[in-house]
């Protein structure tokens, strides 16, 4: 619970400092699973934009999930590199996925 709440804190702090403006404005999103999904659905109202986008960060889990997976793994030879490229890819795939499929949907309808 520790890393949810200081991954939320940070989250905070970025979004004071980042502007709406700033195409990086969703960059806090990454952090934190829960916080990110909101701050996509809360900012991104076109869903063939924000699907992909939910798709992925759900998919690799946030940094917060990485941190706590990294606290899990010390001592045990793991190592979290691997780990984080696997994950990042997997996101990739699950947002391309869903981009078709948004895409498929409404090039159809």
């Amino acid at each position: 619970g520790g890393y949810i709440i200081l991954f939320s804190i940070l989250i905070s702090l970025l979004n004071g400092i980042l502007s709406r403006n700033c195409p990086v404005f969703l960059l806090p999103a990454i952090l934190e699973i829960t916080n990110g999904i909101r701050m996509i659905a809360e900012n991104i109202q076109n869903i063939t934009v924000s699907y992909p986008l939910i798709l992925g960060i759900t998919t690799f889990g946030g940094l917060c999930a990485a941190a706590q997976t990294s606290c899990m793994l010390e001592g045990t030879g793991i190592k979290m590199l691997p780990y984080l490229i696997e994950k990042l890819a997997a996101a990739l795939a699950a947002s391309l996925i869903g981009y078709l499929y948004i895409y498929t949907v409404t090039c159809t309808v």
